[in-house]
């Protein structure tokens, strides 16, 4: 056996040993309560374990994601995206359960990113040391943290991987490397597209600058063994990314969704949103919040930024975009906005940067082009994480003429959101390769000094100094959320008879699904859909004496009314009233059972069926009658309505429409924006039905227009017989959109 490799492969056993340790410290006491709590915040983090009970339940127990959320109307899945990292993640469940399946993917994605870190730096120094400095930046850098404790699949490791398969690729092209290469693409992108889009930014960036060191080299870039071996790559990631995202693909370039004057694209995103989701300056700069030491400078810096008087800065052709200073300030809380890089590795990133320009002259090497990458990768990535623009003209009126106060310099982000419609919104998350740049060019910048010091005690001091220093930046106070034993009330749901629809309050209260493994009890709305988003806006208000009777017309039984966060205790009442059994069922949290009688009709325009109507064969003899119409599309939607009747009327009939005022605010990707639609009215008070007198009589009001939202339509009988009408059953046909 070689000793020099044996002394290789002891030393990345020991590395790896410490990442492995220091990410047990940086995650406590996860490690302890693996199938039982959470690394992080209660949102996307519980969603996600959620989605892993749903995966499981689908696959292995025959059930639909209908039957589980979205009752009564189900959900479309025709959009969803279920990749092979999800099944992997839904198989390790089985161990124990979801909750640890989710934390075993993400402790590992710590050991894993620095070890991934650590490789890429080890092929520029050549010293375990230094790279290993390389990996704590990378894998315990504020930026992971954060997404660790709410986003289930931003594991950094795999584009780290893939940078790393095509570097080797690179040094000797061959068929077996384009394969590696190109499957390690295909895992970054199907375990999550942000990373698969990054990966793809910094491989452009990687071969523009392969291409720069061939040229500087002399040597030939386009050899045949090299261009066969992309080839043989981009299939690889061809097949792989088409067979994953094949839904998410005829949706964004196909829109089979256009044809329904009801669809509502899935993907389509507010253009504040990149404002909102884009990095400033000073993200880099600043530590994490929740550091124990720095932690309040931070708070307090953020909050002294938000109060700065920046004046009128917005171009008048951008005022529609309701920015709200949102180029100057993004309030989008930690999760995002956290991506300091650290001073240590900044100053050692700086020091490898100065060494590389006062050796310029110096012949090409592996070493020198991977410090020219991350170089370029760091500058790319901060550029693409600006905002879409910068707000020249504004900001610099006063020295311009009038009609050059519109200017503005486009960033990357507008380019690809505005005109190339990709769904990338949170161009911030580009931090993620500015912190891979930083940890590869710290490394290098370690490696010199470690080569200036003769003395052995002198690179351990400066070695262990430099990791504890980056520590010690990163340092955090790790959140802890216990998840499980799931809360009595969720296993005495589970006790009753039936799968009874339950509804939550706050509407779509997210606890409740997290716990759907307990209870097992399908759940009305819980879908993220525009419909879902209309019904928490129709049925928010349970003072409203009309919301009881519309929850039972949608079939709902059990009400659970939360005033406090199982997680947090913290208050969230909701508004309370209504025709509910009194006194709850259970205490904490209430669960009230639903008693009203479900009113005659309530029709909803899903955006993935024509119409839902509630009781087809409703029976109607009254002089007046009133029904609800929701219609949670964009844009007014013409219907005709037939009414069968038993017997000819003598009189007219007609439909007086009133609307329910529109919201003033609408849910746009999980935030409140100003409807524009707030101050539509319908044209004229009332239609009049043209009665068909054929093998079945029928009343038909042709092309109603309804207007988004609820619309309340009360049908009033005129004739001296009023006894004479029978209502036997409702038709609703969508005609063409207005």
């Amino acid at each position: 056996m070689n000793p020099r490799s044996n002394s290789a492969s002891s030393s990345i056993l020991a590395i790896a040993g410490l990442y492995l340790l220091i990410s047990i410290a940086f995650t406590y006491p996860l490690i302890l309560n693996l199938d039982s709590g959470i690394y992080g915040y209660p949102g996307d983090s519980t969603a996600a374990i959620w989605g892993i009970w749903a995966d499981r339940a689908i696959v292995l127990e025959g059930k639909t994601l209908s039957a589980l959320v979205g009752a009564p109307f189900g959900v479309d899945t025709s959009n969803w995206i279920t990749t092979p990292y999800a099944y992997a993640v839904a198989s390790l469940s089985h161990l124990r359960n979801e909750v640890f399946a989710y934390n075993f993917f993400t402790f590992a994605s710590f050991p894993l990113s620095a070890l991934a870190a650590y490789a890429l730096a080890y092929k520029i120094t050549r010293k375990h040391t230094a790279s290993f400095v390389a990996g704590l930046i990378y894998a315990f850098g504020p930026y992971h943290q954060w997404h660790a404790r709410q986003h289930f699949q931003y594991d950094p490791q795999w584009m780290a991987f893939f940078l790393l398969a095509l570097w080797h690729f690179e040094e000797r092209p061959s068929w077996r490397r384009a394969l590696l290469a190109g499957g390690a693409y295909g895992i970054a992108a199907i375990v999550n597209p942000y990373h698969g889009f990054f990966a793809a930014i910094a491989g452009i960036v990687f071969l523009i600058c392969r291409l720069v060191y061939h040229r500087r080299r002399g040597d030939a870039f386009f050899t045949r063994a090299r261009l066969a071996g992309y080839g043989l790559a981009a299939v690889i990631v061809f097949s792989l990314i088409a067979w994953t995202y094949w839904p998410a693909i005829r949706a964004i370039v196909f829109k089979p969704q256009a044809a329904s004057p009801t669809a509502v694209s899935p993907y389509q995103r507010a253009e504040w949103w990149p404002f909102y989701l884009s990095a400033r300056p000073w993200d880099y700069l600043l530590p994490s919040e929740d550091h124990p030491l720095f932690g309040k400078f931070t708070h307090d810096a953020y909050e002294w930024i938000s109060k700065i008087d920046r004046g009128d800065w917005v171009p008048g052709a951008y005022e529609s975009l309701n920015l709200d200073n949102n180029w100057f300030w993004d309030n989008t809380g930690p999760v995002e906005r956290t991506i300091f890089l650290g001073y240590a590795g900044l100053a050692l990133s700086a020091y490898a940067v100065w060494r590389f320009w006062k050796d310029r002259r110096a012949q090409p090497s592996e070493a020198r082009f991977g410090i020219f990458f991350f170089l370029s990768l760091f500058v790319i990535a901060v550029w693409f994480s600006a905002p879409p623009w910068f707000p020249a003209g504004s900001l610099f009126q006063k020295w311009l003429p009038a009609w050059a106060r519109s200017w503005i310099i486009p960033f990357p982000v507008w380019l690809w959101f505005q005109y190339l419609h990709l769904p990338f919104r949170a161009s911030v998350r580009f931090g993620v390769l500015a912190l891979l740049g930083v940890a590869v060019l710290a490394a290098a910048g370690l490696s010199d000094l470690l080569n200036r010091l003769q003395s052995r005690r002198g690179r351990a001091l400066l070695v262990g100094g430099a990791s504890l220093l980056v520590l010690f930046e990163f340092a955090a106070l790790p959140p802890f959320t216990r998840i499980y034993p799931a809360p009595e009330v969720y296993r005495w749901l589970a006790a009753q008879p039936g799968d009874e629809i339950v509804a939550s309050y706050p509407w779509g209260y997210q606890p409740d699904r997290v716990y759907q493994s307990a209870h097992r009890k399908p759940l009305a709305g819980h879908t993220g859909d525009p419909l879902d988003s209309l019904v928490a806006y129709t049925l928010r208000d349970l003072s409203d004496p009309d919301t009881a009777s519309k929850l039972s017309a949608l079939g709902v039984k059990y009400v659970l009314w939360h005033t406090r966060d199982p997680y947090r205790y913290s208050n969230v009442t909701p508004f309370w009233s209504g025709d509910f059994s009194q006194p709850p069922i259970t205490e904490v949290p209430p669960v009230y059972e639903v008693v009203a009688e479900p009113v005659e009709l309530v029709v909803l325009f899903a955006p993935w069926a024509d119409v839902w109507v509630s009781n087809p064969q409703w029976r109607w003899q009254a002089p007046e009658q009133a029904l609800w119409i929701w219609n949670p599309a964009n844009q007014p939607i013409s219907v005709d309505i037939e009414i069968g009747v038993e017997k000819a009327p003598s009189g007219t009939l007609l439909a007086t429409l009133e609307l329910t005022p529109p919201p003033q605010q609408v849910l746009v990707d999980g935030a409140l924006e100003p409807n524009p639609l707030a101050n539509l009215r319908y044209d004229s008070a009332s239609y009049q039905a043209a009665l068909l007198a054929d093998d079945k009589p029928r009343l038909r009001f042709e092309s109603l227009s309804i207007l988004p939202g609820e619309s309340k339509v009360i049908l009033e009988w005129e004739s001296a017989s009023d006894a004479d009408l029978v209502v036997a059953g409702l038709t609703f046909l969508l005609s063409s959109s207005p």
